[in-house]
């Protein structure tokens, strides 16, 4: 291995917003809150679970309110994390064109570590990925970096030489705070304006640009 790719999951390899959005309604829906928009769970979504909970609930919501919702839409989600969610096109080719390159693979999702082991496992069967980890105990969230050194450290190799690619400002920030190069992909969930004033080292528009940054490959 000479190079290690750090993908984020949701926005980046995994398009799961309708999944996100339908569980966190009906959860609402529960409760009698008001439910919100497809599109406004673009801007709900990256920061794990407890903070798209209280992103969606009304403002000023008790704890107990948070917690029942959150509650909800786990059984929810546990139910629909797979219905309409699938993966980007030309991303499973992406994949496997960089493991063909000597480049390692991993993932590092703010996504309970529970839900994205299984989302990898189920739309990437055959990507053999160093490590995916998601939100775990005891672990601080994106954009704090200690476990994306942890995947370096794991890979045996320096910051430097790792890729962090996401579609989102908190991705950037984590790599950055990495040491490691930053890519941007502009397919996700904010698209191009998500990225605004990140220091991203490149932005990539399709999944094959990311190939070519990461292996130097110009044509």
């Amino acid at each position: 291995m000479k190079q290690l790719c750090i993908f984020d999951l949701d926005g980046t390899l995994l398009d799961t917003l309708a999944d996100l959005a339908v569980s966190c309604n009906s959860a609402l829906a529960e409760l009698s809150l008001p439910t919100h928009p497809l599109d406004a769970y673009r801007f709900f979504v990256g920061k794990g679970m407890r903070a798209l909970v209280e992103a969606i609930v009304p403002p000023g919501s008790r704890t107990s309110v948070v917690d029942d919702c959150a509650e909800r839409f786990t059984a929810h989600y546990q139910k629909n994390w797979r219905a309409r969610t699938q993966a980007y096109p030309g991303i499973v080719e992406m994949l496997k064109r960089l493991a063909e390159a000597d480049v390692g693979l991993a993932v590092l999702s703010n996504k309970p570590h529970e839900f994205t082991t299984l989302c990898v496992r189920h739309f990437f069967p055959a990507v053999d990925f160093l490590r995916v980890f998601g939100l775990r105990d005891g672990y601080r969230r994106k954009p704090e970096p200690t476990s994306a050194l942890e995947l370096a450290q794991l890979a045996g190799l320096a910051p430097e030489q790792c890729f962090f690619i996401g579609d989102s400002a908190i991705d950037i920030a984590c790599g950055a705070n990495a040491g490691m190069k930053t890519i941007g992909v502009t397919w996700g969930f904010r698209g191009l304006a998500g990225l605004k004033d990140s220091p991203t080292w490149r932005l990539a528009s399709v999944p094959d640009q990311v190939y070519r940054l990461v292996t130097g490959e110009t044509t």
